[in-house]
């Protein structure tokens, strides 16, 4: 069964570019829950979190997750990660609530938290692999050849990240979970949900191929304590040892 990627959506204007799409928070150390965000460059709406209908609202912050979220051309929205300060380390919080402002027509969701605390030394895996989105996957003989290179590769962790495929990927994916020794994740990206009829208004048209970046700070976090090493990759994609390539042509030709 896939997991599903929690989207939470707040829209301060009516426009659905100006709404801010928030995915699932980690709880990385006992004090740190680090979170992800996808939103609309020039939309500087602020929002706000508290743990509990009780808590008081706080300010939420968040910056670009690439380098500069105005670099990529024609991809208006952007990837953005922020972190929270937990005010009880002991609590075990399993979900935080965001809003908009603190009106009582306020928009307010909840987020889910998953903990991913770990103690050092303590990993159910050795080498684990994070695949970006696939959307439109029909090419099941390269599926096949990239699980064959990497459980080659000592791999026993694969965490894929799926928009859309056809139905001889799953048959794939079912055949490998039933015979391998391997632990296999589904992660649900799919398209923004929006009820815009231009596509100018359409967030989907403005996202930079379901914004990998997104999927491998997810990755990173949801295999955290899982795989002691974690490879971020395509389908299309091999590592090369170059080295010994070099090597060997050097002594053999």
């Amino acid at each position: 069964m896939r997991d599903k990627i929690n989207k939470s959506l707040l829209a301060k204007e009516e426009s659905p570019m100006y709404r801010t799409y928030f995915f699932t928070a980690f709880r990385v150390f006992n004090k740190i829950i680090r979170f992800s965000v996808l939103r609309y460059i020039k939309n500087h709406n602020k929002h706000y979190y508290r743990f509990n209908k009780n808590h008081a609202f706080k300010p939420l912050f968040y910056e670009c997750l690439r380098i500069d979220c105005t670099t990529e051309k024609h991809c208006d929205f952007g990837p953005y990660i922020g972190e929270i300060f937990v005010p009880d380390k002991s609590q075990d919080y399993t979900s935080l609530f965001i809003a908009n402002s603190f009106s009582y027509e306020r928009l307010e969701v909840e987020l889910q938290i998953l903990d991913v605390r770990f103690e050092i030394g303590h990993y159910k895996h050795q080498l684990g692999v994070c695949v970006q989105p696939i959307y439109y996957g029909v090419d099941w003989s390269r599926l096949i050849y990239f699980f064959e290179y990497w459980i080659h590769e000592g791999a026993t962790l694969f965490v894929f990240y799926l928009e859309s495929y056809t139905k001889d990927l799953e048959a794939i994916f079912e055949m490998y979970k039933k015979t391998s020794q391997i632990e296999i994740e589904f992660v649900n990206i799919s398209l923004l949900p929006t009820n815009a009829r231009d596509l100018k208004e359409n967030p989907n048209m403005f996202i930079h191929r379901l914004e990998p970046q997104l999927a491998i700070f997810d990755c990173v976090h949801r295999t955290r304590g899982r795989a002691k090493f974690i490879s971020q990759t395509d389908l299309d994609e091999i590592f090369l040892n170059l080295v010994l390539y070099n090597f060997i042509h050097e002594k053999f030709g």
